[in-house]
């Protein structure tokens, strides 16, 4: 079953607030779990071009300031060695500040945040996300739980944090759904516009559509595509499970098909030369692999592939006929190319 990993992750030390007399002025007070491997030594946070940071004093910190219309950004909280104060690492939390009282308390394994209402908004949706993974949800439900909080927050700053999270529950298409129904300063966010621009080349790769070229040191997708032959194409790594585990199926789909002409080749993607040159070889894998002598993402950025494996089947003409398919649906979809 899928667990959003990165869910944790995200949340690892909490927020508060306490207001200001300004009608826009934000508090963010907080509470920090105390360390006997390390201090806590100053919080930091970017509103727009704004830098606002203070020492933690006793494990307390309280950061005051204004902000114009509320943020999605980052609390970031650094700490030292107790002994000699050098730096030893630091600790990134989304936070929505907004004006109002943001009350934050935890350490680096947990934490809560809430006082105003987007961060409260985002405490109760990281809450029931704990809550469908302690008990092994059907992942069907987490997928409606992300959902609901991206559309009930389409309009505010709290809809960057769950597409964010979106990116690990939901499928491209209903991702797209999710943020073409977002206010545009959703959209425009400086997390949210990579999303954005992968989107659009997902569309602009989609079933139906002409094959995109891209090139990896003089090898061309175009060596195979486009060439009157139907193109299996396998975005892969040697060091993903799934995308090993789906050899297999493609070496028995390539073994029955190829005299009717199909081809099958493999891109490597951020996967070491010679860990791909190695599973080639334990795998017995008998396609060629468009790869270079660098660890490489360049045709998995030029088809919007964020999970692998990923299978591309492109047509005689060069059309995309089909992509994202695994198992069974490989050589249906192969078998109904070669008619």
């Amino acid at each position: 079953m899928k667990r959003l990993k990165t869910f944790s992750a995200a949340l690892t030390v909490a927020l508060a607030a306490v207001g200001c007399g300004n009608s826009n002025g934000y508090t963010i007070k907080g509470s920090l779990t105390p360390n006997e491997e390390f201090r806590y030594d100053s919080v930091m946070v970017m509103v727009g071009d704004v830098r606002n940071a203070v020492a933690v004093n006793d494990n307390q910190f309280v950061l005051e300031g204004v902000v114009e219309a509320p943020v999605m950004t980052k609390l970031d909280v650094s700490y030292v060695d107790p002994e000699s104060g050098m730096l030893v690492g630091n600790v990134t939390i989304p936070v929505v500040v907004e004006p109002g009282k943001i009350v934050v308390s935890g350490d680096q394994e947990s934490s809560t945040v809430g006082g105003t209402p987007q961060n409260d908004a985002i405490q109760a949706f990281n809450d029931a996300i704990e809550e469908w993974e302690l008990r092994e949800g059907e992942w069907e439900e987490v997928v409606g739980i992300v959902k609901e909080f991206i559309a009930t927050n389409s309009q505010n700053q709290a809809a960057v944090y769950g597409i964010n999270i979106g990116q690990n529950a939901l499928e491209d298409a209903e991702l797209a759904e999710a943020m073409n129904a977002c206010a545009e300063q959703v959209r425009q966010h400086p997390d949210i516009v990579p999303i954005v621009e992968r989107m659009a080349i997902i569309e602009s790769t989609s079933e139906g559509k002409p094959f995109v070229d891209f090139e990896v040191e003089g090898k061309k997708l175009s060596d195979y595509v486009g060439k009157g032959q139907v193109v299996l194409v396998d975005f892969w790594a040697s060091w993903c499970g799934p995308c090993r585990a789906e050899i297999p199926n493609i070496k028995k789909v390539y073994e029955q098909y190829k005299g009717q002409g199909l081809v099958v080749v493999g891109v490597p993607t951020s996967d070491r030369p010679e860990d791909t040159l190695k599973a080639v070889e334990e795998d017995s894998i008998p396609f060629p692999q468009l790869m270079g002598s660098e660890r490489q993402a360049i045709g998995a950025r030029t088809y919007g592939v964020r999970g692998i494996p990923h299978l591309v089947l492109f047509g005689a003409d060069g059309t995309i006929l089909a992509r994202g398919i695994r198992g069974e649906a490989v050589a249906t979809a192969v078998a109904e190319a070669l008619k």
